[in-house]
């Protein structure tokens, strides 16, 4: 068996720090259900993707339910583990609307991050469930996501891929915040990689983002929009497979028109999910603190109208 120490490392009061984790040397190590990493016996294997793996976890002795995350792809490594800038990122940010970061380690040479276990589903759940979701349902849940995303900007820290399987909407409160495998200070060069390759979610990623210039908050609630443009109509606002062909899609055209897809949506909210997908950042809103602002209004009058 596969082990590490026993001692449950979220009880700690010592903050992590990056210069504590030991060199790269976990190329060709992946690890499987059944190992005990950090005192947390992986359970069940959540995603195998391009760029990493994700895994339920129970520690030994306090029965704590966590996630495990661990980055296997050779892209998202360039002189700095993602698992190590995500877990600096999130130790800055001991905010409710944000998913913890418990502890941080290696695990035969793999970065690795032991997040909290959130009892809930994903936007993406959702989406995948139900196709796409009520004005009601849809509105609530983009002001609560651009509420949290406005406590992340506050802080000066971009997520860099918000989208609908990053969006977590418990049993109970409001939209949390997972993943900032991809996220990076306000006013960084170049990607969290220090590599020119464009990593992220082509289907919800800004212009600036597709091209590989500065993000900012805008570029969050670009794919913010594309989010909820998804939940309002059933699809993203670009389709297709090519991540080349997506980007100058989401350079050079407009999307359909929310209600011409579904007349149904209120004009109100198609229009406020419209204007964050404006292809230049500065026409969008000025923040998320304003797009929330701006949802919580349509929904006041929505429900006077009613």
């Amino acid at each position: 068996m596969r082990g590490e120490n026993m001692a449950d490392p979220s009880t700690s009061q010592t903050p992590f720090k990056l210069e504590d984790l030991p060199p790269p040397a976990w190329r060709g190590f992946k690890p499987r259900v059944g190992d005990v990493c950090g005192g947390f016996r992986l359970i069940s294997c959540l995603k195998d993707g391009d760029q990493g793996l994700v895994f339920t976890g129970v520690h030994e002795v306090t029965r704590r339910r966590a996630v495990l995350k661990f980055p296997i792809h050779e892209a998202v490594w360039n002189g700095i583990a993602s698992a190590s800038l995500e877990a600096m990122l999130l130790a800055q940010l001991r905010i409710p609307e944000v998913v913890r970061v418990l502890h941080a380690g290696r695990y035969h040479g793999l970065p690795y991050l032991v997040l909290e276990a959130i009892e809930g589903e994903t936007l993406d759940d959702r989406l995948v469930r139900e196709g796409r979701l009520s004005a009601r349902t849809a509105s609530r849940l983009l002001r609560e996501s651009a509420m949290a995303l406005s406590a992340v900007h506050a802080r000066g820290i971009l997520h860099g891929d918000v989208k609908p399987a990053n969006l977590m909407i418990p049993l109970d409160g409001p939209v949390r915040v997972i993943d900032f495998g991809l996220a990076r200070f306000e006013g960084a060069r170049g990607t969290p990689f220090g590599t020119d390759i464009v990593v992220g979610s082509p289907l919800y990623m800004s212009p600036e983002h597709a091209t590989n210039r500065r993000l900012t908050p805008a570029s969050d609630i670009y794919s913010l929009g594309a989010s909820f443009y998804h939940a309002l109509t059933g699809s993203p606002p670009f389709t297709g497979e090519d991540p080349d062909v997506l980007a100058r899609r989401h350079l050079e055209q407009a999307a359909v028109p929310i209600r011409r897809i579904d007349a149904t949506v209120p004009e109100g909210l198609a229009r406020i999910v419209e204007g964050m997908l404006r292809k230049r950042p500065e026409d969008r809103p000025r923040s998320m603190a304003e797009v929330a602002a701006a949802v919580a209004a349509w929904e006041h009058d929505d429900r006077h109208a009613a």
